[in-house]
């Protein structure tokens, strides 16, 4: 275990790249409409060198982009410029940090005026030549009470080809997909149908605008096949699915789990973890979840089952395995990253005589109860890599920790 501290951080948004380097993306100079163009830093950590990617190119996070492949061997981003009539290029780009080499993989028209408020584009990146595409549009109920992204346009696009397929499966087209993860090689998983936690959906839609939510596993290329084959139902290896009565909001999928709740209309959340290997199943349930600021924050910790509880109060964490409460905070706490074995807190220390208030970001490590670092400043993010190496007759894993602090 091995933890580098960076300090004086800008709050930006920060995501792993590789064993030594981290991705930043700021805020840019430029901009088109409400629009603000975003700058792409690659930071080298030992180095503590930064290395902004392709400047000349104008950068903007019009589509939401999701790389199901690993490891990850390019950054996606968009680039955008204006044409006739409120008519905008969109261009789609991915950057190789070992090639330091910018491709354009997709180009196409759109209407600015539509994003954000109404229409919003993910992009699955399935591997190095096939990417995903949803379009989402606003949709009004038939009580015209209720609005949400509830139209869907799914299309398949062949980067070597240069060619779209659209999909034909019609309950895809209904419901549409809202979360993809990586789960082993080829292997995804995946949830269809909208979150009726959101805005209250339970009350505002009948049961015939409501959609069957599922929740399970596709083969990658199984998918891609299917697409090409214009199947009418592509292959969902289903392990769960509600309706109506029942939304699930949430799902990750981390360390080989696929965790994801599912919420009663009346309010009753059930936190699940399903081990995708050996199909093991941990789960608790928690009253009173009415909106999406209610959902209970579930992880592992040294690949251990665990749900945070967080009230007024402070915050403890809930040992799935073992049954009983573990590590227990005081309401001037706030715990911002769970990572591998580590506990990422911040504390507020109130003012004292001639001492002014502040902050101190507190590492724990899980396993041996111990605290491993006590730095003065704000959090500003962490990211835990792992890193491999050689030893005589073994690879050696080690757990890197980047802890950018303000």
């Amino acid at each position: 275990m091995e933890i580098r501290i960076i300090k004086n951080a800008p709050g930006v948004v920060y995501e792993d790249v590789s064993e030594e380097i981290v991705l930043q993306v700021t805020e840019g100079k430029n901009s088109m409409g409400e629009l603000i163009s975003k700058r792409y830093e690659l930071f080298f950590v030992n180095s503590n060198q930064k290395e902004e990617i392709e400047p000349e190119i104008p950068k903007y996070h019009l589509w939401d982009i999701i790389s199901l492949s690993r490891p990850k061997t390019y950054i996606y981003f968009t680039s955008c410029a204006m044409k006739d009539k409120g008519r905008m290029e969109v261009k789609l780009y991915r950057y190789s940090w070992e090639q330091k080499e910018a491709e354009l993989v997709y180009t196409t028209m759109d209407d600015l005026f539509l994003y954000p408020e109404q229409k919003k584009t993910m992009v699955f990146v399935l591997d190095e030549n096939y990417l995903l595409l949803q379009n989402m549009y606003l949709k009004t109920n038939g009580t015209e009470t209720y609005q949400e992204f509830f139209d869907f346009e799914l299309m398949l696009y062949s980067i070597k080809e240069q060619k779209s397929f659209l999909v034909t499966d019609q309950y895809l087209l209904q419901a549409g997909i809202s979360f993809m993860g990586p789960v082993e090689k080829n292997i995804c998983a995946i949830k269809t149908g909208y979150n009726l936690l959101r805005n209250n959906g339970f009350h505002y839609l009948n049961s015939t605008e409501m959609v069957v939510e599922n929740i399970g596993f596709v083969n990658i290329k199984q998918m891609i096949s299917d697409i090409l084959l214009k199947q009418k139902n592509i292959y969902i290896d289903i392990i769960d699915q509600v309706k109506g009565d029942k939304t699930i909001p949430f799902c990750k999928v981390e360390k080989g789990y696929l965790i994801y709740s599912r919420v009663s209309k009346e309010g009753s959340e059930e936190v699940i973890f399903y081990h995708y290997e050996d199909k093991e199943v941990n789960a608790c349930i928690f009253p009173n979840v009415h909106k999406i600021e209610d959902l209970s924050r579930p992880c592992l910790l040294k690949g251990m089952p665990c749900i945070l509880l967080e009230n007024k109060k402070g915050a403890q964490l809930y040992n799935l395995k073992k049954e009983k409460k573990e590590f227990v905070f005081g309401n001037d706490t706030q715990v911002k990253e769970i990572l591998q074995d580590l506990i990422v807190v911040e504390t507020r220390h109130k003012r004292k005589l001639l001492k002014n208030a502040y902050y101190t970001v507190d590492v724990y490590q899980y396993s041996d109860r111990t605290m491993l670092v006590n730095e003065k400043g704000n959090f500003g993010a962490a990211i835990a890599s792992t890193i491999f190496t050689d030893a005589a007759s073994a690879i050696k894993e080690n757990i890197v920790l980047y802890l950018f602090i303000k």
